[in-house]
């Protein structure tokens, strides 16, 4: 099987203490950082998923009740939307949010307006590795629509952080089936790497 990572959402305004919606977690930008460093090649792509908003567009739209729910962060050119993982020069694709899905009709992948984000990998021939924050939002929306689309997904719970839940309590929670089929594994980075030695 070929490796897609998926990162998600590791950005200042989430992971700083100082963040504007922020989860206190800068412990797990470290190790992230290794992990990535380390295994990057291991690999065959890299989607970087990261929140992508503007004033007013954030407070009045009117396709997402995230303004609702979440003061205004990751805006655009100020320090909270600073990405803080150290990516490879190349395999990367960056896909911007304007609502908590990467799913979501208005995110798009590399500056490219998309609906449903155009995946070319198939579900077949491709394992998803997952790992950022929130785990009970951002990761969730992200592990739900590819175990939906058919996706083996791996989730690397000692690198993601949850705002109300942790991944354990929202696979436990809502994805029995998929964790009992196989299709879904939560591992740890340690596991991860003991597990692809050599390869």
């Amino acid at each position: 099987m070929k490796k897609l990572l998926t990162i998600i959402d590791m950005q200042y305004d989430f992971v700083m203490p100082k963040g504007k919606l922020s989860l206190n977690c800068p412990q797990i930008v470290k190790p992230a950082n290794v992990f990535v460093r380390e295994h990057a090649n291991k690999f065959d792509h890299i989607l970087a998923t990261r929140d992508d908003h503007i004033e007013p567009e954030y407070t009045e739209c009117k396709y997402s009740d995230e303004a609702k729910k979440f003061p205004i962060h990751c805006e655009v050119g100020t320090q909270g939307h600073k990405w803080l993982i150290k990516m490879p020069a190349n395999k990367v694709s960056w896909l911007g949010k304007k609502d908590n899905s990467m799913w979501h009709a208005s995110a798009n992948i590399d500056g490219t307006g998309n609906a449903n984000v155009p995946l070319k990998w198939n579900p077949a021939e491709w394992e998803m590795v997952l790992f950022g924050v929130a785990s009970d939002i951002c990761v969730a929306y992200a592990m739900d629509g590819f175990l939906k689309r058919g996706y083996s997904v791996t989730v690397l719970t000692d690198l993601c952080k949850g705002l109300f839940k942790e991944m354990d309590a929202v696979a436990n929670e809502t994805y029995v089936d998929y964790l009992k089929s196989g299709q879904l594994r939560l591992i740890t980075s340690t596991q991860f790497t003991k597990e692809n030695k050599g390869k």
